[in-house]
């Protein structure tokens, strides 16, 4: 946690880690600056813009920052999923 900015939650299982981060900053938060290849930008069906990038999601969502990154590669079905649910 950074004090008043920031919230990041590590999960770990099976060999599987995921880092969820929530912000009152704009812009990437994901702290993922790797290259895999694969970029696109899409809009859920409620509307939220999210950048996805195999490993890394990101996205806006009532003022707030959003990143999600796996050690593992995600679909866009998944990440839609987690995003459903973060508030």
């Amino acid at each position: 946690v950074i004090e008043g900015k920031m919230i990041s939650i590590d999960y770990e299982g099976d060999g599987q880690t995921a880092t969820i981060r929530k912000s009152n900053e704009i812009g990437d938060i994901s702290g993922d600056y790797n290259d895999y290849g694969k970029e696109e930008t899409n809009t859920t069906e409620s509307g939220i813009e999210y950048t996805y990038k195999v490993r890394t999601t990101i996205w806006m969502n009532d003022d707030y920052s959003y990143s999600a990154t796996f050690n593992y590669d995600v679909t866009t079905d998944e990440v839609i999923a987690l995003m459903k649910t973060l508030k």
